[in-house]
């Protein structure tokens, strides 16, 4: 999403848009996956308490870094400047004609984490110059070290789109789903005599950690065992049947 023309944006924020990079465009596609799985997934915005009061905001780090991140990003869609991570519409900026204060309360409001690229403890301060903005699993998986040009080379490679696809594979390898079944997965995965089968049989999970992404989420693992059970017990037939004839049980 790019919110208005390049001349309605505010100062300094002209001309950034949301872009893929060539690496993220050769990903394989689970659209279909990410979406059943993005519908029920929440978010959220817990940091260290010690964080609150000695930080900059995050609207004040946005502000200060917007020209001069690790790559380019869609100030519309506030999300995480490693993986681009989107925590939902709730948080994005719909006005193309929004004020500098909306701009702000949404960049406030959004669950990133205000992250140090060098940590206190290696002598990194808390300036705007030495914080980015991350969800919750790029700040526990980002390096720790007192050379800030290692931290902006792993953020650039960052994709959140390729750990999710990443976690469909091994949910699929870890249920036997190979080539000569995956036309016949697919056409289960798709159909909505699955997805009507499927209501009530999932629940959300809880990370145990507290620092990934999303706070709870349909996992790959339960939609790609769903629909694994869904293929040995009925297989594909049902998926054209009448809907009078879908299984429910």
């Amino acid at each position: 999403m790019r919110i208005g023309a390049t001349s309605e944006l505010p100062g300094r924020v002209i001309g950034l848009v949301k872009c893929r990079s060539a690496s993220e465009a050769r990903e394989p596609r689970f659209s279909y996956l990410r979406l059943f799985l993005g519908r029920v997934s929440q978010t959220s915005n817990l940091e260290s308490s010690h964080y609150e009061h000695n930080l900059p905001s995050k609207s004040e780090i946005f502000e200060d870094r917007i020209v001069d991140v690790v790559r380019w990003i869609d100030w519309g869609e506030p999300g995480c400047w490693a993986c681009r991570f989107h925590s939902g519409s709730k948080y994005d900026i719909k006005r193309s004609d929004a004020s500098w204060e909306e701009i702000f309360r949404c960049w406030n409001n959004v669950p990133l984490q205000r992250c140090h690229i060098v940590a206190p403890s290696l002598g990194g301060t808390n300036k705007v110059s030495n914080l980015f903005l991350m969800c919750r699993e790029c700040h526990d998986r980002m390096p720790n070290t007192d050379i800030p040009e290692i931290f902006f080379e792993w953020a650039r490679a960052q994709s959140w789109n390729a750990r999710e696809n990443a976690k469909i594979l091994d949910a699929m390898k870890a249920f036997g789903i190979g080539g000569e079944v995956w036309a016949e997965f697919d056409q289960v995965i798709t159909s909505e005599a699955f997805k009507v089968w499927s209501e009530g049989k999932s629940g959300l999970h809880w990370p145990q950690s507290s620092y990934a992404s999303i706070s709870s989420r349909l996992t790959p693992a339960t939609i790609v065992g769903l629909a694994v059970y869904y293929l040995r017990t009925f297989g594909t037939c049902q998926c054209q049947a009448r809907r009078a004839d879908w299984p429910t049980g």
